[in-house]
């Protein structure tokens, strides 16, 4: 299975979550963040649209780079990286409103984190690329 690196394109968002959502099925963190398993399928559609609002907002933001790794045997995307030039705020949040079904207040408490790590390391430079 060869794979091929690729620029992602807005269009390929959908797919992206989808490979997102198999890749982390069994992770904790995002099960607290959203019960996939769990959940009536009106809100896995419900948060499976935000994420893909999410990541389409985010892929056409000014700046920022998006590329997926492609199974050329199939052309299915196999994996996917972001990265944002020094000009991006990557803490800036986004504007599609977070859906009821989530449990917004564990995944604020965790982007508060990441965040608060990335200042901590990187501070207020402005020649860091970040993900």
């Amino acid at each position: 299975m060869p794979i091929i690196i690729k620029d992602a394109l807005v269009s390929d968002a959908e797919e992206m979550i989808l490979t997102g959502e198999a890749a982390f099925a069994n992770d904790l963190m995002n099960q607290a963040i959203f019960d996939r398993a769990n959940a009536p399928p009106e809100e896995v559609a419900e948060y499976r649209a935000y994420r893909i609002a999410v990541a389409t907002e985010r892929m056409d933001r000014d700046g920022s780079h998006y590329f997926k790794a492609v199974d050329d045997s199939n052309d299915r995307i196999v994996g996917y990286v972001g990265i944002y030039n020094p000009s991006v705020d990557s803490t800036k949040p986004s504007s599609v409103p977070k859906p009821a079904c989530m449990n917004q207040n564990f995944e604020k408490e965790v982007m508060d984190s990441l965040y608060a790590a990335e200042r901590k390391w990187i501070g207020d430079r402005k020649d860091v690329w970040c993900g």
